[in-house]
């Protein structure tokens, strides 16, 4: 999703070999995870229709926006829960995520439940994400 001032909201993969998370190294899961995010309901929960949905991270004026993209990965969590079933994680399976509750209440909440309706169990990492990377402090923050 596009937000704010050019900001990007999203689902972050890492570790797309499956060195930590054997379950990310299968484009099948990846896919998942694309169908299991409903952009619109984003825009409107975190950003209250301020923002634009998306899946790509170029903005329409971008020289490397691409049309074609957006009809891609539409919402659709009973095609994301086949894709896992036809990747081996017919159960799903287990990630853990950073806590980013801190900066991103909101973003926290509905990631994770995206992840759980689909079944991927979700633990987070109670290290703050502001600790990992002190200069994302919220205005005001005491470090």
């Amino acid at each position: 999703m596009q937000g704010h001032a050019d900001s990007v909201e999203g689902l972050y993969i890492w570790d797309r070999t499956g060195g930590i998370v054997p379950a990310l190294g299968k484009a099948k899961v990846r896919q998942a995870l694309n169908y299991a995010s409903d952009r619109e309901s984003i825009v409107e929960k975190l950003n209250l229709g301020y923002a634009t949905a998306t899946s790509q991270m170029a903005t329409a004026d971008s020289a490397w926006y691409d049309t074609s993209l957006e009809s891609n990965y539409a919402y659709d969590p009973a095609k994301a829960r086949k894709l896992l079933a036809e990747a081996g994680y017919p159960h799903g399976f287990t990630v853990t995520m950073l806590d980013v509750s801190s900066v991103a209440p909101g973003q926290q909440v509905v990631m994770t439940q995206a992840l759980e309706d689909i079944g991927i169990k979700v633990k987070v990492d109670k290290i703050p994400f502001t600790r990992l990377f002190p200069s994302r402090q919220p205005a005001g923050a005491m470090s």
